[in-house]
């Protein structure tokens, strides 16, 4: 049975599953939401156009690991601040 997500839930992980890094089981719940709601459609056709267009554009390039290391760092140091 496929778990069944509201659009705000919908909404949050169209991103993650419109680049596909999402777990199979979760996929498929937004897939069929998607499927059954015709504005979350929409948003996702958009989502998935821009992804496109990104890709065509600029590639898919990774970050560099220098800029990951300071980003993750800069997180656990908010995370031990907060």
């Amino acid at each position: 049975m496929t778990a069944r997500f509201t659009c705000e839930q919908t909404l949050e992980l169209l991103m993650d599953f419109v680049k596909r890094e999402l777990p199979a089981h979760i996929a498929e719940a937004v897939q069929h939401h998607v499927d059954i709601c015709r504005p979350c459609e929409h948003q996702a056709r958009y989502e998935i156009n821009f992804v496109v267009l990104l890709e065509t554009r600029f590639g898919r390039q990774a970050c560099p690991e220098k800029v990951k290391e300071r980003v993750l760092e800069a997180l656990r140091q908010e995370e031990l601040s907060g």
